[in-house]
């Protein structure tokens, strides 16, 4: 299939990962990536350990970022944008601790065949080890709905900040589609980082923008592998979490659809 991936990886402390991830990646049937790149977070590392990691990123073809100071999901995904020149690349963002199914961008590039998507997310398997204890304290009321598709109701009204957060792995947009993000809105009101929402921060200003949900692609066969473990965000700062959605959902206003001329031409013109 003739289709750009742009694939960017985020870790924090994720060496023990990374093998796993980047073969995964490599590992795609029928569609691979055309560009990787992998941004590491302010890891502790020795020297030892970053040179093992560039290897690897190396081996997979390719370009290691490392973040001096924390800069946190969404930091990290914006310091990686900003080497995806192409507007027309399908960016797909996964995390540094997690791995793909063998045929996850051939999904990918056939959901995004239909020439009026923009973005997908998907549904995914979950691999608990070595977390087995406390797994079901994961699922709580906050990831009921993850994995799903929005109602008509949601996108008619665009009441995604309201609605309960879906738009889980693998997620993909077209590159254009960042462009249209503000970067101040990739802070906190108070200029703050997002720390454990960072997803969020992206997702519901790509889901405003576009507005319709013929833009829009919920893959419902599994290509993601979701790591389960206790060093994730989500059991280390369960209180920045709470306050990134809080943020987002009542201190930060909605995005406007774009313009659906511009859209349009946007479509048709970066394939």
């Amino acid at each position: 299939m003739s289709v750009r991936l742009a694939v960017v990886v985020t870790s924090r402390g994720g060496l023990s990962f990374a093998p796993r991830c980047l073969e995964s990646i490599r590992w795609q049937q029928e569609v691979v990536a055309t560009q990787l790149v992998y941004v590491d977070d302010a890891s502790d590392y020795t020297h030892g350990e970053r040179r093992r990691l560039r290897d690897l990123v190396d081996t997979a073809g390719g370009t290691l970022l490392c973040n001096e100071k924390r800069r946190w999901q969404v930091g990290s995904i914006a310091r990686a944008m900003a080497r995806i020149n192409d507007p027309g690349a399908i960016v797909c963002l996964v995390d540094g601790d997690d791995w793909l199914l063998p045929h996850a961008f051939r999904t990918v590039a056939k959901a995004y065949g239909d020439p009026q998507i923009a973005m997908t997310w998907g549904n995914t398997l979950v691999d608990f080890r070595p977390f087995q204890d406390p797994q079901s304290s994961y699922f709580g009321p906050d990831k009921r709905t993850v994995n799903t598709p929005y109602a008509d109701e949601i996108w008619n009204h665009r009441l995604f900040r309201q609605d309960g957060f879906r738009c889980f792995h693998l997620r993909t947009f077209r590159r254009w589609l960042w462009d249209f993000i503000h970067p101040k809105d990739l802070s906190l009101p108070s200029g703050e980082p997002f720390r454990g929402s960072g997803d969020s921060a992206l997702m519901f200003p790509m889901l405003e923008l576009l507005a319709d949900p013929k833009h829009a692609c919920f893959i419902d066969e599994p290509i993601y592998v979701y790591r389960l473990h206790g060093d994730q965000v989500h059991h280390l700062d369960k209180a920045g979490q709470r306050e990134g959605l809080e943020a987002l959902r009542s201190r930060m206003p909605p995005y406007a659809p774009l313009n659906r001329g511009l859209l349009a031409s946007l479509l048709r013109e970066n394939r």
